[in-house]
């Protein structure tokens, strides 16, 4: 008697049927996932192959295998096996359509999220009104010479963006000090930031953008509303910032404060808890440092423009302002710069934006 073997596929099942003489002439023999198939005339219509949840892989498996069968398959047998591998095909069609409507849906989920961000997501802008004003500090090198200063009006966000608003636009928190939604994003880079303006702008159809420094520091010292505090808002530094003393567990006196900022707790707090300075800007002071958008060079002053000044064209270095929950109460002043290479991160380091007027 002849023989032919076959290896069946995945997820194939054999029938026979139950009356017919179980001999040797018309017997399919399962053995080991090998299937045997006698020639004899009598076994032709015995081949009737179940497919459950084929790919299309497989499925061109199955023709081959029947490429290699030598009997004769009777009209009846063909026209099941065809009806098979018909229904294969629609039931393969309908499910990869399925799984590709339930993708288009998941992405398009995930675009409405991000498209759909309400105003009170957004940073909250307050108008600044422009107006000259003496920017620097004689008494620092890098601060010197105090020169005037004209600002053009513009927005900045009330608060430094949060840790939210960051997830909200970027999907992902940078965070060293995360589980706290309304504390300041830090550990982001300039270019970092650069990338979360230019979806917001695309979002909002708004143009968003880092403030200059100079733009920084009027804002600040409370625009044409300024006291002359050597803070943002106050010369009481607890009033209106975080820094190193009072950032942790307990307010640090009379101690070597850098040398406890571990053991007393101390990080970043959510925005607005202190007072704001004369515009209703909060955490211009303390809290984390604050990215600009100008390149950073200690003789800048020198050589400044008057009218709306953006820094010299190019450097090493971006700047950056405010001071930190790590810091000193000198870096808290309003006129002090300090700066970092735009790809540098820190967890003290954040920033807030302004909103151009057209």
């Amino acid at each position: 008697m002849n023989y032919k073997q076959l290896i069946l596929p995945p997820n194939f099942e054999i029938f026979y049927p139950r009356s017919a003489a179980m001999t040797q002439k018309n017997l399919f023999v399962i053995e080991q996932k090998q299937l045997f198939l006698t020639t004899s005339k009598k076994s032709r219509r015995l081949l009737r192959v179940k497919l459950t949840t084929m790919k299309i892989r497989q499925l061109l498996t199955f023709f081959n295998l029947l490429k290699n069968v030598r009997p004769v398959f009777s009209i009846y047998g063909i026209l099941i096996t065809w009806l098979s591998c018909f229904l294969l095909l629609v039931s393969c069609t309908n499910e990869q359509r399925s799984k590709n409507l339930k993708e288009e849906a998941i992405a398009l989920q995930k675009k409405d999220l991000k498209q759909n961000i309400r105003a009170k997501d957004l940073p909250h802008m307050v108008y600044i009104e422009g107006g000259s004003f003496m920017m620097g500090n004689n008494n620092e090198n890098e601060e010197k010479p105090v020169h005037k200063v004209i600002i053009n009006d513009f927005y900045m966000s009330k608060y430094e963006v949060t840790q939210r608003q960051w997830k909200l636009l970027m999907g992902e928190n940078p965070s060293r000090f995360k589980a706290c939604d309304n504390c300041p994003v830090e550990q982001v880079s300039w270019h970092q930031v650069q990338e979360f303006i230019k979806k917001m702008n695309a979002k909002t159809g708004d143009t968003y953008r880092l403030p200059t420094e100079a733009e920084w520091e009027y804002a600040a010292r409370g625009g044409k509303k300024s006291k002359g505090y050597k803070y943002a808002g106050s010369n009481n530094i607890d009033e209106v910032a975080w820094y190193l003393r009072n950032s942790g567990d307990r307010k640090l006196v009379g101690e070597s404060p850098q040398d406890n900022l571990k053991a007393n707790n101390c990080k970043t707090h959510p925005v607005g808890e202190k007072l704001p300075n004369e515009l209703g800007l909060y955490d211009m002071s303390g809290n984390v440092d604050e990215w600009c958008s100008d390149w950073y060079r200690s003789d800048y002053y020198s050589n400044s423009a008057i009218n709306n000044p953006k820094g010299p064209n190019k450097s090493n270095d971006r700047v950056f302002r405010g001071g930190c929950w790590r810091g000193s109460a000198y870096r808290c002043r309003s006129t002090c710069r300090i700066s970092f290479t735009p790809e540098s991160q820190a967890y003290y380091l954040g920033f807030r934006v302004v909103k151009v007027i057209n």
